[in-house]
Order: C-alpha cells, then sequence, then structure tokens
C-alpha cells in the first residue's frame, strides 16, 4: 500500500507538472504570436550583456538587419545610435528607473540609412534572465509629412502678407472716396 501511495503521489506530480509545461507552452506560443505580429518593431535584449535574445520581423525589416545577425551579439555592435545619443538616452533612461517612452532618436540601419523612431523600453524577466524590451515606431515619414506642413505653412503666411500688404493701398482709397462720399452727401 506504501507504494500504491507513492505512485499515486508520482502520478499526481506528473499530472501536475504536464499542466504546468502546457500552460507554460500556450504562454510562450501567444507570447511569440503578439511580439512576431506586433505593428510595432520590437527586440529584447538581456540587461547584463545588452545581447539581442530576440526580434521580430518588423524590427529587421525597420533596420535592415536579419535576425540571424542580431541574435547573440550586443547592441553596441550595430552603431545604430551614437555614443552621444547613448549617453544622452543612458542619462534620460537613469532619471526614470531604467524604464521609459516615446524617446525620438535617429538610427542608423543595416544600409547606412538613417531612420526616425520613437522607442520605448521596458524591463522584464523572461526565462530567468532580466531583460529590455523595446518597442522601436518608424516615424520618418511623419517627420517628412510634418516638415513638407511646416514649409507649406511658411509659404501660407508669405502668401497672406503678401496679401495683405498688396491690399493696404486700394483700401486706402476706398477708404478715402468714401469719407469723400460720405463728406459730401
Amino acid at each position: 500500500s506504501f507504494l500504491i501511495v507513492l505512485f499515486l503521489i508520482a502520478l499526481e506530480t506528473f499530472k501536475v507538472r504536464k499542466k504546468a509545461q502546457d500552460i507554460l507552452q500556450k504562454s510562450n506560443e501567444r507570447f511569440s504570436k503578439i511580439f512576431n505580429y506586433s505593428p510595432v518593431a520590437m527586440f529584447i535584449t538581456s540587461i547584463d550583456e545588452g545581447e539581442f535574445m530576440y526580434a521580430n520581423d518588423l524590427f529587421c525589416e525597420t533596420t535592415g538587419y536579419k535576425h540571424e545577425d542580431l541574435i547573440g551579439k550586443k547592441l553596441v555592435d550595430f552603431n545604430m545610435i551614437t555614443v552621444d545619443q547613448r549617453q544622452e538616452l543612458y542619462e534620460k533612461l537613469k532619471e526614470k528607473g531604467g524604464e521609459g517612452k516615446d524617446f525620438d532618436l535617429k538610427i542608423r540601419r543595416a544600409d547606412g540609412k538613417i531612420t526616425e523612431v520613437i522607442f520605448s523600453l521596458q524591463i522584464l524577466e523572461i526565462d530567468g534572465i532580466m531583460s529590455n524590451v523595446y518597442g522601436v515606431l518608424d516615424i520618418t515619414e511623419r517627420k517628412k509629412s510634418e516638415e513638407k506642413l511646416k514649409e507649406v505653412n511658411k509659404e501660407l503666411d508669405s502668401f497672406t502678407y503678401s496679401v495683405s500688404h498688396d491690399l493696404r493701398a486700394p483700401l486706402r482709397a476706398i477708404t478715402g472716396y468714401t469719407r469723400i462720399l460720405n463728406e459730401d452727401y
């Protein structure tokens, strides 16, 4: 009967462990789907070494690097940002306890082109490793649109100044004629 009790305990332990593994597998699948199909470019690095652990397809597309180029290498190996930018970000993050969101940044892509992004950083424990989870949003087109809008507004201001300046003389004449008509009649 002692062996039966041990067998039942072992069986119950096996069932609990199997259920925990299933829950963990489903959780990993959900994380993978959310991470890989996110409309935001995302990557994860270890805090200690700064090595890439994961990068979604959109991050690879945004930066021009391939998964195999990134995983296991350090963020600083890619010179995506300058030393000055890195120091400035470090200071900002230090003020905010190591986490933050909506930092404007210019990054260098694999092909050397500069891309403007907004990024956010969250610290999480992933697979027992303290990690930085980055969300990166490419705002290059938005910045270009903002610049075009500024140019259009400057042109509009110039046009309205020109029109108001050109209308002053005729309006003075009309005002003068109205005064004459008013005095005579």
